[in-house]
């Protein structure tokens, strides 16, 4: 796995991104932390993040193209905190592969699960 560099303004690429990083708004002021990164690995397809809010409420996504840099030290998107504030609460969603189903007939079907 790439280390992040060590200077903490120094642009990093999404894969490296952490948990916890905080994350701004445009202003400068903060409005979260980072909890997971989305994205398709095998694509390198980013999609975004997924922001814990240090005001109470529920997880929310960040698109890709609303964040405007990407360091060790922080996160900064071009949202207001308002708008921040104001993102749709993250909802799961579920993921099918392709698989062999069935107890006594077994055959292809979609299994739910990554």
């Amino acid at each position: 796995m790439t280390q992040p560099p060590s200077d903490p303004d120094q642009p990093i690429a999404w894969r490296v991104v952490t948990d916890g990083t905080p994350v701004q708004a445009a202003d400068g002021t903060p409005v979260g932390r980072v909890a997971d990164v989305l994205g398709a690995d095998a694509e390198d397809i980013f999609h975004g993040l997924l922001v814990k809010r240090l005001k109470a409420g529920p997880e929310c996504v960040v698109l890709a193209e609303r964040i405007t840099l990407m360091t060790p030290a922080r996160i900064e998107t071009d949202l207001a905190p308002a708008e921040v504030a104001a993102l749709p609460p993250y909802r799961s969603e579920d993921t099918f592969h392709l698989g062999i189903v069935g107890l006594l007939r077994k055959h292809e079907g979609w299994i739910k699960g990554g």
